[in-house]
Protein backbone atom coordinates (compact mmCIF):
# COMPACT_ATOMS: atom_id res chain seq x y z
CA UNK A 1 0.00 0.00 0.00
CA UNK A 2 1.43 3.01 -0.99
CA UNK A 3 0.30 6.67 -1.16
CA UNK A 4 0.76 10.80 0.02
CA UNK A 5 0.23 12.95 4.91
CA UNK A 6 -1.88 14.30 7.89
CA UNK A 7 -3.72 13.22 10.11
CA UNK A 8 -6.40 11.94 7.54
CA UNK A 9 -5.75 8.53 6.15
CA UNK A 10 -7.76 7.54 3.25
CA UNK A 11 -7.66 4.14 1.96
CA UNK A 12 -8.79 3.70 -1.72
CA UNK A 13 -8.76 1.93 -4.63
CA UNK A 14 -9.01 4.24 -7.85
CA UNK A 15 -11.22 1.71 -9.76
CA UNK A 16 -13.39 1.59 -7.06
CA UNK A 17 -16.48 3.71 -7.58
CA UNK A 18 -17.65 5.03 -4.73
CA UNK A 19 -13.29 5.76 -3.41
CA UNK A 20 -13.41 7.94 -6.04
CA UNK A 21 -15.85 9.71 -4.74
CA UNK A 22 -14.44 10.56 -1.93
CA UNK A 23 -11.44 11.25 -3.09
CA UNK A 24 -12.48 13.87 -5.70
CA UNK A 25 -14.26 15.28 -3.19
CA UNK A 26 -11.43 15.84 -1.17
CA UNK A 27 -9.22 16.94 -3.42
CA UNK A 28 -11.63 19.29 -4.74
CA UNK A 29 -12.49 20.58 -0.87
CA UNK A 30 -8.71 20.82 -0.48
CA UNK A 31 -9.03 18.60 2.05
CA UNK A 32 -5.99 17.08 2.91
CA UNK A 33 -5.35 13.36 3.40
CA UNK A 34 -2.81 10.60 3.32
CA UNK A 35 -4.54 8.76 -0.07
CA UNK A 36 -3.56 5.04 0.64
CA UNK A 37 -3.63 2.87 -2.15
CA UNK A 38 -5.48 -0.65 -1.73
CA UNK A 39 -5.52 -2.82 -5.04
CA UNK A 40 -9.33 -4.79 -4.17
CA UNK A 41 -8.70 -7.51 -7.22
CA UNK A 42 -5.14 -8.58 -5.53
CA UNK A 43 -6.86 -9.12 -2.14
CA UNK A 44 -5.18 -6.45 -0.54
CA UNK A 45 -8.66 -5.56 1.69
CA UNK A 46 -8.41 -8.99 2.91
CA UNK A 47 -5.42 -8.61 4.49
CA UNK A 48 -5.08 -9.06 8.30
CA UNK A 49 -3.69 -5.73 8.26
CA UNK A 50 -6.28 -4.03 6.61
CA UNK A 51 -9.30 -6.12 8.54
CA UNK A 52 -7.51 -4.13 11.55
CA UNK A 53 -8.82 -1.00 10.24
CA UNK A 54 -12.03 -2.45 8.46
CA UNK A 55 -13.11 -6.00 9.28
CA UNK A 56 -15.94 -5.86 6.55
CA UNK A 57 -12.60 -5.54 4.05
CA UNK A 58 -14.29 -3.02 2.09
CA UNK A 59 -13.31 0.69 0.27
CA UNK A 60 -13.41 3.36 0.91
CA UNK A 61 -12.88 3.70 4.47
CA UNK A 62 -11.09 6.17 6.67
CA UNK A 63 -8.93 6.85 9.59
CA UNK A 64 -9.42 10.55 10.81
CA UNK A 65 -6.85 10.89 13.97
CA UNK A 66 -7.87 7.45 14.83
CA UNK A 67 -11.44 7.52 14.51
CA UNK A 68 -12.15 4.73 11.54
CA UNK A 69 -15.25 5.19 9.25
CA UNK A 70 -16.19 3.34 5.86
CA UNK A 71 -19.13 2.63 3.65
CA UNK A 72 -18.72 6.32 0.56
CA UNK A 73 -21.74 8.03 1.78
CA UNK A 74 -21.01 7.90 5.47
CA UNK A 75 -17.63 9.11 4.76
CA UNK A 76 -18.82 11.90 2.39
CA UNK A 77 -21.39 12.65 4.96
CA UNK A 78 -19.05 13.12 7.82
CA UNK A 79 -16.64 14.95 5.69
CA UNK A 80 -18.95 17.64 4.57
CA UNK A 81 -19.88 18.09 8.25
CA UNK A 82 -16.01 18.29 9.88
CA UNK A 83 -14.19 20.34 7.10
CA UNK A 84 -14.42 23.59 5.95
CA UNK A 85 -16.42 22.91 2.50
CA UNK A 86 -19.66 24.71 0.81
CA UNK A 87 -22.63 24.53 1.90
CA UNK A 88 -23.91 23.19 -1.74
CA UNK A 89 -22.01 19.77 -1.19
CA UNK A 90 -24.40 19.14 1.93
CA UNK A 91 -26.58 21.44 2.71
CA UNK A 92 -27.38 23.15 6.54
CA UNK A 93 -31.19 23.47 4.89
CA UNK A 94 -33.47 20.60 6.69
CA UNK A 95 -35.36 20.19 3.52
CA UNK A 96 -32.53 20.31 0.52
CA UNK A 97 -30.25 17.69 3.13
CA UNK A 98 -33.51 15.55 3.13
CA UNK A 99 -33.28 15.48 -0.63
CA UNK A 100 -29.88 14.99 -0.79
CA UNK A 101 -30.00 11.99 1.98
CA UNK A 102 -32.87 10.56 -0.42
CA UNK A 103 -31.31 10.69 -3.30
CA UNK A 104 -28.28 8.51 -1.43
CA UNK A 105 -30.34 6.01 0.11
CA UNK A 106 -31.59 4.98 -3.17
CA UNK A 107 -28.66 4.70 -4.63
CA UNK A 108 -27.56 1.86 -2.79
CA UNK A 109 -30.42 -1.08 -3.87
CA UNK A 110 -31.05 0.63 -7.06
CA UNK A 111 -28.57 2.82 -9.56
CA UNK A 112 -25.45 0.73 -7.44
CA UNK A 113 -26.61 -2.74 -6.70
CA UNK A 114 -27.60 -3.52 -10.51
CA UNK A 115 -24.88 -0.92 -12.17
CA UNK A 116 -22.32 -2.95 -9.82
CA UNK A 117 -23.50 -6.63 -10.38
CA UNK A 118 -23.41 -6.05 -14.55
CA UNK A 119 -20.05 -4.57 -14.36
CA UNK A 120 -19.16 -8.01 -12.07
CA UNK A 121 -20.68 -10.56 -14.62
CA UNK A 122 -20.02 -8.72 -17.84
CA UNK A 123 -16.38 -7.40 -17.18
CA UNK A 124 -14.79 -8.14 -14.22
CA UNK A 125 -15.76 -12.30 -13.43
CA UNK A 126 -14.01 -12.67 -17.58
CA UNK A 127 -10.70 -10.83 -17.09
CA UNK A 128 -7.62 -12.94 -16.43
CA UNK A 129 -5.67 -12.42 -12.76
CA UNK A 130 -8.40 -11.78 -10.77
CA UNK A 131 -7.95 -13.41 -7.43
CA UNK A 132 -10.02 -16.16 -6.81
CA UNK A 133 -12.86 -15.61 -4.14
CA UNK A 134 -12.90 -11.77 -4.55
CA UNK A 135 -15.84 -11.17 -6.98
CA UNK A 136 -19.08 -14.30 -8.44
CA UNK A 137 -18.03 -15.89 -10.95
CA UNK A 138 -19.75 -15.00 -13.82
CA UNK A 139 -23.20 -15.12 -14.37
CA UNK A 140 -25.18 -14.36 -17.30
CA UNK A 141 -28.50 -14.55 -15.91
CA UNK A 142 -27.61 -12.24 -12.84
CA UNK A 143 -26.14 -9.29 -15.48
CA UNK A 144 -29.00 -9.73 -17.55
CA UNK A 145 -31.78 -9.14 -14.61
CA UNK A 146 -28.75 -6.69 -13.33
CA UNK A 147 -29.43 -4.74 -16.67
CA UNK A 148 -32.78 -4.52 -16.51
CA UNK A 149 -32.93 -2.78 -13.30
CA UNK A 150 -30.29 -0.65 -13.79
CA UNK A 151 -32.27 0.55 -17.13
CA UNK A 152 -35.34 1.43 -14.53
CA UNK A 153 -32.54 2.97 -12.32
CA UNK A 154 -31.37 5.40 -15.13
CA UNK A 155 -35.17 6.01 -15.85
CA UNK A 156 -35.78 7.48 -12.32
CA UNK A 157 -32.71 9.45 -12.58
CA UNK A 158 -33.75 10.90 -16.08
CA UNK A 159 -37.37 11.74 -15.26
CA UNK A 160 -37.20 12.20 -11.63
CA UNK A 161 -33.81 13.37 -9.92
CA UNK A 162 -33.09 15.53 -13.05
CA UNK A 163 -36.60 16.51 -13.55
CA UNK A 164 -35.87 20.83 -12.50
CA UNK A 165 -34.85 23.78 -14.51
CA UNK A 166 -31.43 23.42 -12.54
CA UNK A 167 -27.96 21.37 -13.70
CA UNK A 168 -28.40 18.94 -10.57
CA UNK A 169 -30.09 16.30 -8.90
CA UNK A 170 -33.38 17.24 -6.97
CA UNK A 171 -33.40 20.44 -8.68
CA UNK A 172 -30.09 21.78 -7.11
CA UNK A 173 -28.12 24.94 -8.22
CA UNK A 174 -24.70 23.17 -7.54
CA UNK A 175 -22.77 19.78 -7.35
CA UNK A 176 -23.48 17.81 -4.16
CA UNK A 177 -22.10 14.63 -2.59
CA UNK A 178 -25.01 12.93 -4.25
CA UNK A 179 -24.30 13.73 -7.98
CA UNK A 180 -20.63 12.62 -7.02
CA UNK A 181 -21.35 9.36 -5.88
CA UNK A 182 -24.14 8.67 -9.04
CA UNK A 183 -21.74 10.04 -11.54
CA UNK A 184 -18.53 7.69 -10.22
CA UNK A 185 -21.30 5.04 -10.33
CA UNK A 186 -22.46 5.48 -13.82
CA UNK A 187 -18.94 6.21 -15.31
CA UNK A 188 -17.87 2.41 -14.26
CA UNK A 189 -20.55 1.78 -17.29
CA UNK A 190 -17.72 2.63 -19.72
CA UNK A 191 -16.14 -0.74 -19.60
CA UNK A 192 -19.32 -2.25 -20.93
CA UNK A 193 -19.45 -2.89 -24.70
CA UNK A 194 -19.48 0.96 -26.49
CA UNK A 195 -23.21 -0.92 -28.22
CA UNK A 196 -24.39 -2.11 -24.14
CA UNK A 197 -22.92 1.89 -23.24
CA UNK A 198 -24.98 3.22 -25.89
CA UNK A 199 -28.18 0.94 -25.60
CA UNK A 200 -28.15 1.97 -21.84
CA UNK A 201 -27.15 5.57 -21.97
CA UNK A 202 -27.64 7.36 -25.61
CA UNK A 203 -30.73 8.56 -25.50
CA UNK A 204 -30.64 10.29 -22.11
CA UNK A 205 -30.04 13.61 -22.90
CA UNK A 206 -30.37 15.05 -19.22
CA UNK A 207 -28.54 12.69 -17.98
CA UNK A 208 -25.73 13.00 -20.50
CA UNK A 209 -25.95 16.87 -19.68
CA UNK A 210 -25.91 15.97 -16.38
CA UNK A 211 -22.52 14.37 -16.41
CA UNK A 212 -21.00 17.05 -18.53
CA UNK A 213 -22.31 19.48 -15.68
CA UNK A 214 -20.23 17.53 -12.65
CA UNK A 215 -17.40 16.99 -14.37
CA UNK A 216 -17.02 20.20 -14.92
CA UNK A 217 -17.79 21.13 -11.35
CA UNK A 218 -15.24 18.99 -10.04
CA UNK A 219 -12.31 19.23 -12.65
CA UNK A 220 -9.36 18.68 -13.36
CA UNK A 221 -9.75 16.28 -9.99
CA UNK A 222 -12.46 14.57 -11.41
CA UNK A 223 -10.62 13.77 -14.52
CA UNK A 224 -7.24 12.79 -12.60
CA UNK A 225 -8.94 10.56 -10.41
CA UNK A 226 -10.73 8.40 -12.99
CA UNK A 227 -7.56 8.34 -15.46
CA UNK A 228 -7.07 4.91 -14.38
CA UNK A 229 -10.43 4.22 -15.19
CA UNK A 230 -10.19 5.68 -18.65
CA UNK A 231 -7.41 3.71 -18.94
CA UNK A 232 -8.65 0.35 -18.37
CA UNK A 233 -12.09 1.29 -20.38
CA UNK A 234 -9.64 2.28 -23.83
CA UNK A 235 -7.57 -1.26 -22.69
CA UNK A 236 -10.63 -3.20 -22.33
CA UNK A 237 -12.15 -1.56 -26.48
CA UNK A 238 -9.09 -2.35 -27.84
CA UNK A 239 -8.94 -5.84 -26.40
CA UNK A 240 -12.69 -6.92 -27.66
CA UNK A 241 -11.55 -4.97 -31.11
CA UNK A 242 -8.54 -7.32 -31.30
CA UNK A 243 -10.80 -10.54 -30.88
CA UNK A 244 -13.48 -9.75 -33.28
CA UNK A 245 -10.63 -8.90 -35.57
CA UNK A 246 -9.10 -12.09 -35.41
CA UNK A 247 -12.23 -13.64 -35.31
CA UNK A 248 -12.85 -12.50 -39.21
Amino acid sequence: MAGRSTGLKLYVDLLSQPARAVTIFCRVNGIEAEEIYVQVANGDCRTEEFKQINSACKVPTIVDDGFKLHESHAILRYLATTRNVADHWYPQDPERRALIDSVLDWHHLNLRYNAFLIIVHRVISVLPGIKKGIYPEHNEAVAEEAKVGLNRALEYVETVLLNGPNEFLENQKEVSIADLSLVCEIKQLLWLESSEQEELLGSRKRIQAWLEAVEKATNPQFNEVHSKLYGMAKHLQDGRKSKEEASQ
